[in-house]
């Protein structure tokens, strides 16, 4: 459900991304796949809250991140 979902990606943004030096593997495929999310609230709390927030930026994070500036 999309509460669900959403919570998932305040959650790991929060807890797992948000000033950690190296954020887990699984949390940065969890919002990849939240990224893509049918719903937009859910997808772009994914990107905004969460991928956008990680130190280290690998070129699928950095590649979906440009995506997304690019559907606004």
């Amino acid at each position: 459900s999309i509460p669900i979902r959403l919570t998932i990606a305040k959650i790991l943004s929060k807890d797992y991304v948000a000033d950690v030096p190296c954020v887990d593997p699984k949390a940065i495929e969890i919002l990849l796949v939240l990224s893509n999310d049918k719903n937009s609230l859910v997808s772009q709390t994914a990107i905004t809250e969460g991928l956008m927030k990680i130190n280290n930026k690998t070129h699928e994070v950095k590649d979906r991140i440009s995506e997304y500036n690019f559907e606004k």
